[in-house]
């Protein structure tokens, strides 16, 4: 299966394209920063930089995929502004319409402020199939990686 994991040099992201490679599967990362994308995937994984705003970088991330996962979390740029997330979702369900790709798994990010800063917890991880707890990686993105 071929697989595009949003958010792929994230702390989610990262272990699940690990997981997808494990398990034989085609994966294409899509990620903002290259040199956040780990040597050893180079000759293993499609890499695809971008926005979330940028639906055409979006779009060739998932015009081949089977399946996709989100594990898009939040900016740590404290200045960041907008709605990436809702914006770069978007994206990813339209060009998902486009190439036919009917599976979605993604994680959903609760914020809670302490203190002078945003502390980001897990607050849930939706399959489109059924409710998973986050508590590992090997266990949310069951949907696809079975």
């Amino acid at each position: 299966m071929t697989v595009t994991v949003f958010g792929a040099t994230g702390a989610i992201g990262s272990l699940t394209v690990v997981e997808l490679l494990e398990r034989g599967h085609d994966v294409t990362a899509y990620a903002r920063n290259p040199a956040k994308v780990p040597e050893e995937w180079r000759d293993r994984v499609r890499v695809v930089i971008g926005e979330m705003s940028d639906a055409e970088a979006i779009d060739t991330a998932a015009q081949s995929a089977d399946a996709v996962v989100s594990a898009l979390g939040p900016s740590m740029d404290r200045k960041a502004t907008g709605l990436p997330h809702v914006e770069g979702t978007r994206h990813i369900v339209a060009s998902m319409h486009r190439h036919g790709t009917r599976r979605y798994d993604g994680t959903v990010i609760g914020y809670t402020r302490h203190g002078d800063g945003p502390r980001c917890s897990w607050s849930a991880a939706v399959s489109t199939t059924e409710r998973r707890t986050p508590h590992s990686p090997r266990r949310w993105p069951r949907t696809v990686l079975d």
